[in-house]
């Protein structure tokens, strides 16, 4: 069977840092002795063994900076996911549970050392009671009641597809793990992990899929269940990670139901939804005081006088870079080396006057940031090797009440806002809280200012 854990990623806490200078309250206490507990968050605790396990994945991935770091994201992640949870009404999406069990399980894999995923799904075959119920009629007739081409092929939600009771109770596979009740995988928690991948499938006929994607629930269970039979000591970090897992995707969801983007991913079309809502209340008055203080921001170059030097080959553009560094005269050099024609005229060199527009040449949109006066190094070009220089740039500044301009200030502006009102609940949940830090264990103190 292919990998079972198809979709996990290393274990990477992502990282919501948001600088706050003595951010952390006196509540902040340095007194724990015992060895195995590096943390305790009011009657919370992390051990040792859960901390160091984290802080190596992160080292696998290049993620790491500090154990400070890592155990402040830690208490920050967990003080932010027990907050969002008390909202009202407040429910984790399917996509963050999915993500949560799949690290979840991939924390399980190193824990336990499996190493074969064959070897492991095997095993967990041969717990199966009964023959997987995979026939692609029966199961298309189960979602679909109405056997006709309309329903096998207009538009279902998830929530339409589990409407009747038929999909809950229709056992794909039946299993019997050691010492535990015979168990079975209905077609609504197989179609509920694979959304809407196999749907696809199962309107394609795709019996094969459906037997692997059950296969591999079956095996995500196993090893759920050599979790929960494995030694006290590695239930116990197990059960540390899960939580420690759960803070940190809740955590994110808070982050991006508020509009701050600070994981590892790009902002996301939720937080740039959040963050136009928020922007619509910045007064103009704000944008206009953002605008004068930072005007030097909204400088733009209309137009720029350059010249060149086409070059042929990289020798030849080596050598007349390192004595432009050297200080040998532009015209002189381009006069000497350069294979273009407008090396006769006048003025040897001189390119046309080049005015920002969307359909710029390389070389004209390297003139645009090239620094007035001094020679660029040469670059690799479709027909040679070309070395510019700006002689003059004429530059001005964007209208305040162009519509790019007050959009991009008022979005900037309701980020500001954004994350003010998050330092403050997250200092206000530090004052609230109860933390006690093993130092010796930690190796220093926590960086109060993150």
């Amino acid at each position: 069977m292919n990998i079972f854990f198809k979709g996990v990623k290393y274990f990477v806490i992502l990282v919501f840092i948001i600088s706050i200078k003595n951010a952390y309250s006196q509540n902040i206490k340095y007194d724990i002795k015992d060895p195995s507990i590096i943390a305790k968050i009011g009657k919370e605790q992390i051990s040792g063994a859960a901390f160091n396990f984290v802080v190596e994945q992160l080292k696998n991935t290049n993620s790491f900076k500090s154990n400070s770091e890592v155990l402040n994201n830690l208490i920050n992640n967990n003080l932010i996911a027990k907050h969002y949870l008390k909202g009202k009404n407040r429910k984790i999406s399917d996509g963050t549970l999915k993500e949560i069990e799949n690290e979840y399980l991939f924390s399980i894999i190193k824990i336990l050392g499996i190493k074969n995923n064959n070897d492991t799904s095997k095993e967990a075959e041969r717990f199966i009671t009964s023959p997987k119920n995979v026939d692609i009629k029966t199961v298309q007739s189960v979602l679909f009641p109405n056997d006709d081409k309309k329903s096998l092929s207009r538009v279902f939600s998830f929530d339409d597809l589990i409407k009747g009771d038929s999909i809950h109770k229709f056992a794909v596979i039946k299993y019997k793990f050691p010492q535990d009740e015979e168990k079975f995988i209905s077609l609504y928690e197989l179609i509920k992990h694979q959304y809407p991948h196999i749907i696809a499938e199962i309107r394609a006929g795709n019996s094969k899929f459906i037997d692997d994607a059950t296969g591999q629930l079956l095996t995500n269970k196993y090893i759920f269940y050599l979790a929960e039979n494995s030694k006290p000591s590695d239930r116990e970090i197990i059960k540390e990670l899960k939580k420690i897992i759960e803070d940190k995707y809740i955590a994110r969801e808070y982050f991006i139901s508020a509009g701050i983007a600070k994981t590892l991913e790009m902002e996301n079309e939720e937080v740039n939804k959040m963050l136009l809502e928020k922007a619509k209340d910045v007064s103009n008055g704000r944008i206009m005081e953002y605008y004068n203080k930072n005007k030097a921001n909204f400088k733009e170059v209309k137009e720029v006088h350059a010249r060149h030097i086409k070059i042929q080959d990289e020798e030849n553009a080596k050598q007349v870079n390192e004595k432009l560094q050297k200080g040998e005269n532009f015209t002189e050099m381009v006069k000497k080396y350069s294979v273009a024609a407008d090396k006769n005229d006048p003025d040897p060199g001189r390119l046309p006057v080049i005015k920002k527009t969307a359909d710029l040449s390389f070389l004209e949109k390297i003139c645009l940031f090239q620094d007035k006066g001094k020679p660029s190094q040469y670059m690799k070009t479709p027909d040679g090797y070309e070395i510019v220089i700006v002689d003059k740039k004429i530059e001005e500044y964007r209208n305040p009440k162009d519509k790019a301009v007050i959009y991009e200030i008022s979005k900037t502006l309701a980020r500001e806002d954004i994350i003010n009102t998050y330092k403050k609940l997250r200092l206000s949940l530090l004052n609230a809280s109860d933390i006690h830090i093993n130092k010796n264990l930690l190796g220093g103190s926590l960086d109060v200012k993150k």
